[in-house]
């Protein structure tokens, strides 16, 4: 360094400055540790500064110029505060600083405690991106052709999916870390492909999860379980474009097979639900099983959709009364009924099978009983039992 023709108080501000640049260096250094990148980074910053204190000393300029218009030092991630002076704001030193590239996104934190300035800037990141994404919600209730419903759910799981916490707050660097008075600053980046990085885990988690239970109705025969199925893969579907929308919101495409496999499942639910109903038939079409069967039949019928008709796409019930038996006891004649219903599907896999014996009991004669026998086929507490089994066949 030159300090000729320098006048003495100049001279000590510049050595004052030489000294602070020295000590500066020599704790970017020990923070660098062992690795050469850092190390030659530390090198080449110390010689910039040396060569801007040269040209300052030479033309004589003033003592805190160099200070005054050269931008705040940044730091790696995690590195020391680098103290900026009071010309500016904080938020003024902040904005100076630019990211690697123009696409990333940028985050500012100020804050009496260098980890909470840290996590403003990683919020500020987490609200942009939400930001970004947001006009794609009202979009997915307006365009999605899967049905309302699903492009209600996709718009909930969106939302619920970008929110003001980063998951992954790691990848948003912290590229600049100052401090003026008590105050810190800290400038993150990220980039948008990080950005994007939990959202297309998801997205890949529920593309998969939407072909297997997509192979799954395909293959399924149990009525209830088919439509479990659907009801299934509708919920992950919906999750599954919500995170797509967050993906094309940030710039990034996704291969997604998924969508026509829905198609055809959704296409094929509306065939099955339409036909699906109770599909009634009895072993007993003659004589007094012949009667039995349609007062049943009737009981059925006012709690269900149930068909008198071959089975084509649902539950079919099939009922086997036996023959009346009556005899003499201590409270008259008793008759009973006993009666089997068994639920398989159309193709004859069954399902369960339910049991009820009916009775009536007459003090006369044996067409007292009988006929109370009917009355209790009509409107009798057996047929609850069967209902609870039932009721867990209805399709929403």
């Amino acid at each position: 360094m030159r300090f000729s023709h320098v006048p003495f108080d100049i001279f000590v501000v510049r050595l004052t400055q030489v000294l602070l640049v020295l000590t500066s260096v020599i704790a970017l250094s020990a923070c660098a540790g062992s690795q050469d990148s850092n190390a030659d980074e530390v090198r080449a910053r110390a010689h910039g500064g040396y060569d801007a204190l040269d040209r300052e000393i030479d033309d004589g300029s003033s003592a805190n110029s160099w200070a005054a218009t050269k931008p705040a030092t940044s730091t790696r991630n995690g590195g020391d505060f680098i103290q900026v002076d009071d010309s500016k704001s904080m938020m003024e030193h902040l904005a100076l600083v630019s990211c690697a590239d123009a696409s990333f996104i940028k985050g500012f934190g100020i804050a009496d405690d260098p980890r909470k300035a840290l996590l403003q800037a990683q919020k500020s990141i987490a609200e942009q991106i939400q930001s970004e994404v947001s006009s794609k919600t009202e979009m997915s209730v307006q365009e999605n052709e899967y049905g309302k419903d699903v492009a209600t759910e996709s718009s909930y799981s969106m939302k619920a999916m970008v929110s003001s916490r980063l998951e992954n707050a790691q990848d948003a660097k912290a590229i600049a870390n100052l401090k003026q008075g008590a105050q810190f600053g800290v400038v993150a980046c990220m980039s948008k492909t990080d950005a994007a990085a939990p959202f297309m885990r998801d997205f890949e988690s529920l593309r998969d999860s939407t072909l297997l239970l997509s192979k799954i109705f395909a293959e399924q025969k149990h009525p209830v379980e088919k439509a479990n199925a659907y009801k299934q893969a509708k919920n992950t579907f919906a999750r599954m474009l919500a995170a797509e929308h967050i993906l094309q919101g940030l710039g990034v495409n996704a291969q997604n097979e998924a969508k026509d496999a829905f198609k055809t499942m959704q296409k094929d639910y509306n065939v099955f639900r339409s036909q699906y109903a109770f599909y009634f038939s009895s072993n007993g079409t003659e004589g007094e099983p012949a009667k039995w069967s349609g007062l049943v039949f009737q009981r059925l019928a006012a709690n269900y959709a149930v068909q008198n008709a071959a089975c084509e796409m649902g539950l079919k019930l099939t009922l086997t009364p036996s023959n009346v038996e009556c005899k003499e006891g201590s409270l008259g004649i008793s008759c009973v009924l006993d009666m089997n219903l068994n639920g398989s599907s159309c193709q004859g896999e069954s399902f369960f099978a339910l049991n009820a014996k009916v009775k009536g009991v007459g003090r006369y004669d044996e067409d007292e009983a009988r006929a109370r026998l009917e009355e209790n086929v009509k409107a009798g507490d057996w047929f609850e039992e069967w209902k609870s089994t039932l009721d867990q066949w209805r399709l929403e």
